[in-house]
């Protein structure tokens, strides 16, 4: 008895692709089987192992298991074949697995992360913080539905460590709400003070300094009032095992923003 197994495989092949220059390329391989690698079971006395397997009892699928191990011949060839895809989710269950590649090389496959290293451009300041939420893929919605980290992904990520940076940097507490009740004076640019603290007359000369070239970006700080970042993220989970990326700001924040609402617009359309 011949039996065949397929086994699913995802190919990328590059022979159907042009040269850098423009040219053609003759595509001197033939396609392999497209569904993956075929086995062929040579034995016709092991066929008493292929059984349904809602039937097939745990020793039946042992057998089964070792016949295709020591009786199989491997017919069709392995080139051009991709690993699957991490789709990296946003998970506090942290998960990277080591993966070993060709050469003898490492990659970090990143199965679940909810942290990242992100930076602040125009303040030349990095800090770790949470991931969030998934909010805008400009690839396939499909991604933001299932909170797929991936690259170029639009996250928001916690405010807290880049506002502690700030109080401690320029010693002004951006994005406190501010009670009405309290009636506490704001500075200019409507900004609550910090509760005084004994501070040396070196400290002070130096956080008035940098008051002097301090300029903050209207829609980073209302941002920080919600106490939510919109970041991109610009590493490849799936490859370091990482999820880093950088702060929105100037023309590129108004972008995404802009996409944003739109999709959410045509959200609240669709649901009325």
């Amino acid at each position: 008895m011949d039996f065949l197994l397929f086994l699913a495989r995802n190919f990328s092949d590059s022979m159907h692709k042009r040269r850098a220059t423009g040219g053609k390329k003759k595509a001197w391989r033939k396609k392999r089987n497209a569904s993956g690698m075929v086995f062929h079971l040579l034995k016709p006395s092991y066929s008493k192992c292929l059984v349904p397997f809602s039937k097939s009892s745990a020793i039946q699928s042992s057998c089964f298991t070792q016949c295709l191990l020591h009786h199989c011949e491997f017919l069709s060839a392995y080139y051009d074949c991709e690993l699957e895809a991490s789709n990296t989710k946003l998970s506090s269950n942290k998960t990277v697995r080591r993966v070993r590649v060709r050469g003898g090389n490492v990659k970090w496959r990143a199965l679940r992360l909810d942290t990242g290293n992100y930076s602040w451009g125009s303040e030349a300041v990095t800090r770790k913080t949470r991931i969030l939420d998934v909010v805008y893929n400009a690839s396939n919605n499909e991604l933001v539905r299932t909170q797929t980290l991936v690259k170029s992904a639009i996250v928001q990520v916690d405010a807290a460590p880049f506002k502690q940076w700030y109080l401690q940097h320029y010693g002004v507490d951006i994005g406190r709400k501010k009670k009405a009740a309290a009636k506490k004076e704001t500075t200019e640019e409507g900004e609550a003070p910090v509760e005084e603290t004994k501070k040396s007359s070196h400290v002070l000369r130096k956080l008035e300094k940098r008051q002097a070239d301090r300029k903050l970006d209207p829609h980073i700080e209302e941002q920080f009032s919600s106490g939510r970042l919109l970041a991109c993220i610009s590493s490849r989970p799936g490859q370091c095992g990482r999820a880093d990326g950088y702060i929105l700001e100037g023309k590129e924040l108004e972008f995404y923003t802009r996409k944003i609402q739109r999709k959410k617009g045509k959200g609240a359309g669709a649901a009325a």
